[in-house]
C-alpha cells in the first residue's frame, strides 16, 4: 500500500497516477476545495485502489495496521513526519529543507524545476515556487525535468537496495554531468524532445483551461 499527501496537487497527482497504473492499493490525502482538484478526483475516484481521506485521523483509521510500503509526503508541514504512531517503510519527502527526521528510512527530495500536465502555468511559462519561468527561457531550457521522467526516476531509486537520505535532481541536457556534483546530485535525460512535449502540453492547457 502507498499513501500520496496532497494528492491532488500537480505532482502528487503524478504519483497517484504512477500507483494506480502499477495496480497497486493507494490512499490519497487532501482536501477538494476548487475545480481543478474536484476534476483530478473525478478521474480517479472511481478506481477501486484508490481511497481518498481529508484528515490525518481518517488516514489512520483507513491504514489501521496495514502495511505501508511508501509514504509520498508533499505536504507544506512535517505534520504526518512527526507522528510517531504512523509508519512507513519508506518515506519520501518533497521539500527544499531537511525536516527533523525521526525516521530512519526518510528520503528527503530537493523538488527540480518539473514541468508536465497540471502544472501551475500561462500561456507562456510556469509558475515555480515564487518564481515565474517563461517556457522559451534559458533557465527552463536547461534545467526543466517532465514530470514523468521525475516520477519514473523515484521508481528506480526506490526499488534499489541501498537508498540515499538526500536526493537532488539535475536535467541532463546539453552541459552534461558536472563532476564536481555531490554523489547525491542525479541526473535525468529528456525521453522525449522538449519541443514535443511542451506542444502536447499546451494542447491540453488549450483543452482544460477552466481547471488550470
Amino acid at each position: 500500500m502507498y499513501v500520496v499527501s496532497n494528492c491532488f496537487n500537480w505532482i502528487g497527482f503524478h504519483f497517484l497516477q504512477k500507483i494506480l497504473n502499477n495496480s497497486e492499493e493507494v490512499v490519497g490525502l487532501d482536501q477538494i476545495s476548487t475545480d481543478k482538484e474536484e476534476n483530478l478526483y473525478l478521474s480517479v475516484g472511481r478506481n477501486s485502489l484508490f481511497t481518498h481521506v481529508t484528515s490525518k485521523r481518517d488516514l489512520k483509521k483507513e491504514i489501521n495496521s496495514k502495511q505501508v510500503d511508501v509514504v509520498f509526503d508533499l505536504m507544506d508541514s512535517d505534520e504526518l513526519l512527526a507522528d510517531e504512531e504512523f509508519h512507513a517503510d519508506n518515506w519520501v519527502q518533497f521539500k527544499n529543507e531537511i525536516a527533523k527526521d525521526n525516521t530512519n528510512n526518510l528520503i528527503h527530495v530537493e523538488l527540480p524545476l518539473l514541468y508536465g500536465e497540471w502544472m501551475p502555468r500561462d500561456n507562456n511559462g510556469i509558475f515555480h515556487t515564487r518564481n515565474y519561468i517563461k517556457f522559451d527561457s534559458e533557465t527552463f531550457e536547461n534545467e526543466a525535468i517532465y514530470i514523468d521522467d521525475f516520477v519514473d526516476a523515484m521508481w528506480q531509486i526506490l526499488s534499489s537496495r541501498k537508498k540515499p537520505e538526500k536526493i537532488k535532481f539535475k536535467s541532463l541536457r546539453k552541459e552534461g554531468r558536472d563532476e564536481k556534483d555531490p554523489a547525491q546530485v542525479l541526473y535525468i535525460r529528456e525521453k522525449e524532445r522538449m519541443e514535443t512535449r511542451l506542444l502536447n502540453l499546451n494542447n491540453h492547457f488549450e483543452q482544460f483551461s477552466k481547471f488550470y
